[in-house]
């Protein structure tokens, strides 16, 4: 079955970069880039672990990889309504709006954040 998968690369080095951000009454997740990918298999969770969706393209020639990148020492807070640059296009409109959503449905929120962390 093939998976299309978002990665949310957080830096888990909270001290030196802290990834929590609060504004207006709520607390917003920052992530360093996003990596969008196929997958054409995963592995359940073993011993503890978490599912597994392989999507290293040197592996699998199958797998496509895109994603963004934030400049050095910035995140982007999946769901906070920063705006969006003067001159912004469809494409990242869309992406603050599906941010935007995916924080409304507690999808991107710490709870969920922390929930997932066992």
């Amino acid at each position: 079955m093939p998976y299309v998968v978002f990665h949310f690369h957080i830096n888990s080095d909270f001290d030196n970069y802290p990834y929590l951000r609060e504004a207006h009454g709520h607390t917003y997740i920052g992530v360093q880039s996003i990596q969008v990918f196929h997958s054409h298999e995963s592995t359940g969770p073993t011993n503890g672990g978490a599912w597994r969706v392989p999507g290293n393209s040197n592996v699998d020639p199958r797998t496509q990889r895109d994603g963004f990148v934030c400049p050095e020492d910035e995140l982007w807070c999946i769901g906070m309504d920063e705006g969006l640059p003067s001159g912004s296009d469809q494409l990242q409109r869309n992406l603050q709006q599906w941010a935007q959503n995916l924080f409304k449905t507690a999808i991107c929120q710490v709870r969920a954040l922390l929930s997932s962390c066992g």
